[in-house]
């Protein structure tokens, strides 16, 4: 069975909710889930550190949370990760916010897949995504924070939601040509078909 899970997707397809449900599942079953949301790079700002400096401090970042993985896998063999986003979503945000550091190079290298090879081996990773695009734009253009998300660069949301598709499957590709164990899974409406469905075929596919 993979130990970590990592969910990754646009925005508003559903991953908050599909984790929810999962973590509700395998706790049913006796497991101990351990829920990561992970944001985006570290800001900063405030400090007076160049672009060197701050892609090192950012590497460091990332290490450590895998190091952080291993000790609660480690701790109980009942331990599943679940993350909400990971380091692997870099690839696509960074492109999307014209976000540019070394470590954004170094995290789809061989040497970081082979320093943590032990964590990628028990890993399950899921693209999630809706494939019914008006549904998505819907959900996006009801939240104002989300529309001005989808809205830059002079692109309409339905052109910067297949931008973001696009690079996701290209990190698909990947994730997966690394020998990590990937699956799509399309959320294309109910809270339904969510429950008794996608969670289901989750975890036998483990």
């Amino acid at each position: 069975m993979k130990r970590i899970i990592v969910i990754e997707g646009c925005d508003r397809t559903g991953k908050s909710t599909f984790i929810s449900k999962l973590d509700e599942r395998f706790r049913d079953l006796g497991y101990f889930p351990v829920i990561f949301h992970l944001m985006g790079p570290t800001k900063f700002e405030s400090l007076s550190f160049d672009n060197d400096d701050k892609s090192l401090i950012q590497l460091a970042k990332f290490n450590d949370e895998y190091d952080l993985f291993r000790e609660i896998l480690n701790a109980n063999s009942g331990n599943i990760i679940i993350l909400d986003r990971s380091h692997f979503g870099e690839y696509v945000w960074t492109k999307y916010w014209d976000r540019h550091g070394k470590y954004t190079d170094y995290l789809f290298t061989d040497m970081f897949f082979n320093r943590h090879k032990d964590l990628f081996n028990n890993m399950l990773y899921i693209n999630f995504y809706i494939s019914d695009i008006s549904i998505l734009e819907e959900w996006i253009n009801s939240s104002e924070e989300d529309k001005q998300i989808f809205t830059i660069k002079g692109k309409s949301v339905v052109e910067n939601i297949g931008d973001v598709y696009k690079m996701f499957n290209e990190l698909f590709e990947i994730v997966r040509n690394h020998g990590i164990k990937c699956i799509n899974i399309n959320n294309n409406s109910t809270l339904e078909y969510l429950e008794k469905v996608l969670v289901t075929n989750t975890i036998k596919q483990l």
